[in-house]
């Protein structure tokens, strides 16, 4: 899932054995969040809409903000995004984003023209109250009794639990995950978990006979969970 959240994850080398792969391509269902996949999201107007920053916020909040961003080691210093540069952590730059809020003494250039254009964009309180919420998650694993769970997405907190599984992945759990994804239509991300994700490298299941069971599609899908073997 390369969005605003897997961009930091580094590129593996990893050869596949036993089967060979083919060129095949396989159906990718439609989502409300399908915007999600662009590399560019953080531009998207789509991720202005407060209803869709809470769904974000939530669903995230329930999968746990500091087991994210420790998986992501979004925590280091300096934060580089494209052309974006911010000598600071994480930790550091949530307060000094909520210290800025409000006030006209405003000392970075970064911090006024942050919260100049979530006004413009209407959604700053929105953004502020995200961002104290960010920094008291960091200090809990998940924030249970504050999740709005109308507001969860669930297949996005699925999704989200496969991609950054941080304990070992045993056969039971590999296959849990491949039927979630199968059965969700994500039949290219299924495709990936069985052959271009190297930490399913030594599951014992038949890729073939699974592989069959996947519905093919004449045009090449972006999947949410994408081949990091390369």
């Amino acid at each position: 899932m390369d969005k605003i959240i897997t961009q930091v994850l580094c590129a593996m080398l990893f050869i596949s054995c036993n089967t060979s792969k083919n060129n095949k391509h396989y159906i990718e269902e439609k989502t409300s969040f399908d915007i999600l996949k662009d590399q560019n999201i953080l531009t998207h107007k789509w991720l202005r809409e407060e209803s869709n920053l809470l769904m974000i916020h939530e669903t995230l909040k329930a999968f746990g903000y500091q087991k994210l961003i420790k998986t992501l080691k979004l925590n280091s210093s300096p934060i580089i995004y494209k052309d974006i540069y911010i000598n600071k952590d994480l930790t550091s730059l949530v307060d000094s984003l909520i210290l800025s809020y409000d006030t006209t003494d405003i000392g970075s250039k970064y911090y006024y023209e942050f919260w100049y254009r979530r006004k413009v964009e209407n959604n700053e309180e929105v953004v502020f109250n995200i961002l104290n919420e960010i920094k008291k998650s960091m200090d809990l694993e998940k924030m249970e009794n504050s999740i709005s769970t109308e507001l969860v997405n669930d297949t996005l907190l699925s999704l989200l639990s496969i991609e950054y599984n941080t304990k070992t992945i045993s056969d039971s759990i590999a296959y849990m995950n491949y039927n979630k994804l199968k059965s969700y239509g994500f039949h290219q991300s299924a495709y990936n978990l069985l052959f271009e994700r190297y930490e399913y490298y030594d599951i014992d299941w038949n890729k073939d006979k699974l592989q069959s069971e996947l519905t093919e599609s004449e045009i090449e899908e972006v999947p949410f969970i994408k081949d990091n073997t390369k």
